[in-house]
């Protein structure tokens, strides 16, 4: 989309750099685009929790100036990957250089690029962790023709014969509401109480039994107990009477 006539259009954390190559949506010229906005907080334990399916997460104020975020240090680092293998740069994906030659980027940027791109071992070599929190903005789009025919007509006969939906578009962006969604990570354990309380629901779920009913099973095995010994007892005295009348 580099040579596209769209416009990119990206809802980032304020203090955040977009990523302007993997981010945001694009409207064209001649279109009425209007964005639902929502917003999503994410919140996740560090060390030694495993906030990523064993994978820990680590909180990191900035990057070069800017607040960290996992994509543009996943890009950065691709760059200077891409910088090692060909020396260079292309302008349209960095803002610095050195930049590229066409020859460089047809015999040696393109399809370095495209192989770090899809390479699932380059974000193992990326020192990029995941954010403990971060911020997402998610949108809604929904598209229609800008402008109408009769506004067309109407900016005809005041700036002249000059189609306007070549080269103008409309664009509202708004937030669904105020309220803000949060996924947050909690420990699962706090203390040797929840410890505790989940071996006691662990073993009622195997064992079938709860607390009383061990109580009750306790109380059963004493009077049982009680019972044989009287027993015995009794036994003992009447053969004791028995040898003393012989």
């Amino acid at each position: 989309m580099f040579f596209s006539s769209s416009r990119n259009v990206i809802i980032h954390e304020p203090g955040v750099e977009p990523d302007t190559l993997n981010d945001g949506f694009f409207v064209p010229p001649g279109v009425a685009a209007f964005g639902r906005i929502y917003t999503t907080k994410y919140k996740f334990l560090p060390s030694p929790y495993n906030a990523f399916e064993g994978v820990t997460c680590e909180d990191r104020v900035k990057i070069n100036g800017t607040l960290y975020s996992y994509s543009k240090c996943l890009a950065q680092c691709r760059r200077e990957i891409l910088l090692k293998k060909c020396g260079c740069l292309c302008p349209l994906k960095s803002d610095v250089g050195p930049f590229c030659t066409l020859q460089v980027n047809k015999d040696c940027l393109g399809m370095a690029a495209y192989s770090i791109l899809y390479d699932p071992d380059v974000e193992a070599e990326c020192d990029c962790p995941l954010p403990c929190e971060s911020t997402t903005y998610g949108t809604q789009v929904t598209y229609g023709a800008y402008p109408s025919m009769f506004i067309n007509e109407v900016f005809k006969n005041l700036f002249g014969d000059h189609d306007f939906s070549r080269n103008f578009l409309e664009l509202r962006l708004y937030f669904d509401s105020h309220m803000m969604t949060t996924v947050e990570q909690l420990p699962q354990y706090t203390s040797l109480g929840s410890v505790l309380a989940n071996v006691g629901g662990q073993i009622g779920l195997f064992l079938g039994a709860s607390i009383i009913s061990v109580i009750e099973l306790l109380e059963l095995i004493v009077l049982v107990v009680r019972i044989y010994s009287r027993k015995a007892k009794n036994k003992t005295h009447v053969i004791a009477k028995n040898s003393w009348t012989k």
